[in-house]
């Protein structure tokens, strides 16, 4: 069914994909394997893997443009969809408080793969509540951001827009660093502000994916105990876009030793 997609280009992200998920590649190629996986047969036999899957992450791991579309093409035929590739976006938030909607805050973003492509907002707070240790970490000046803070009807559709353009046919990804407590900020104000997510309903957790790599508990996962190899190009400093770049350079670091240790 597949043997026409195996070529040494393909060889290498296959075999990985497969060892993975506890398959052996040689059953790609058997008729039986293949047909329960085909979508009208996956519910019947209750099938944990399917092809769309792979399909997925060779997508991510081969830059090979004549490989995508042959594969694409296939989904299409299968009636399986469209399959996207990702892009991901580190996206990093400063607040002057805990809730979303009572605070100030800063937005900014880069995306991972090209760290040069940046988005940076100050939003006008929507009320005077804040947190002193955060305003500490943060350096917010509330009465500069009333003054000068951009309203959150123009800031969040620019960022939204800004997002569908740098991921262009790709699907965009969220990243952050302890992802939970960004993402709640980035969420509402999308959601409120913007008319909807162009990240979906979730991210991606650099903590969360170093714990599945390396088997850490959570306690070891705070930025100053990363090993070397995975520590940032540039420093964190609560400061503009820098905490952003830092924490796309730790995350692709991450990627690049996970399929380096797959193969």
């Amino acid at each position: 069914m597949l043997r026409e997609l195996y070529d040494p280009i393909l060889h290498r992200v296959f075999n990985p994909a497969i060892r993975q998920m506890g398959r052996n590649p040689a059953h790609l190629f058997n008729p039986m394997f293949t047909k329960n996986l085909e979508p009208r047969n996956m519910e019947q036999n209750k099938c944990e893997i399917a092809l769309p899957v792979i399909y997925a992450r060779i997508l991510l791991e081969c830059d090979d443009p004549n490989v995508q579309e042959r594969l694409r093409e296939r989904c299409e035929r299968l009636g399986w969809g469209e399959v996207k590739t990702e892009r991901y976006f580190s996206v990093d938030i400063e607040s002057a408080g805990p809730i979303p909607e009572s605070t100030a805050c800063y937005h900014r973003a880069c995306v991972v793969d090209d760290p040069s492509q940046t988005f940076y907002v100050e939003v006008a707070p929507l009320s005077r509540d804040f947190v002193p240790e955060a305003i500490n970490v943060s350096g917010f000046d509330l009465a500069r951001l009333e003054k000068e803070g951009q309203p959150p009807q123009e800031a969040m559709p620019a960022f939204r827009r800004w997002v569908e353009a740098a991921a262009g046919d790709a699907k965009p990804v969220f990243v952050g660093f302890n992802a939970c407590y960004d993402w709640q900020f980035v969420n509402w104000y999308l959601e409120s502000f913007a008319g909807g997510r162009p990240f979906g309903f979730g991210g991606v957790d650099i903590k969360s994916y170093f714990m599945g790599i390396r088997g850490n508990l959570w306690a070891a996962t705070t930025s100053s105990q990363l090993p070397l190899e995975f520590q940032p190009d540039t420093p964190q400093t609560h400061n503009a876009l820098d905490d952003a770049r830092a924490q796309a350079s730790t995350f692709a670091k991450l990627l690049r030793a996970h399929r380096n240790e797959s193969t």
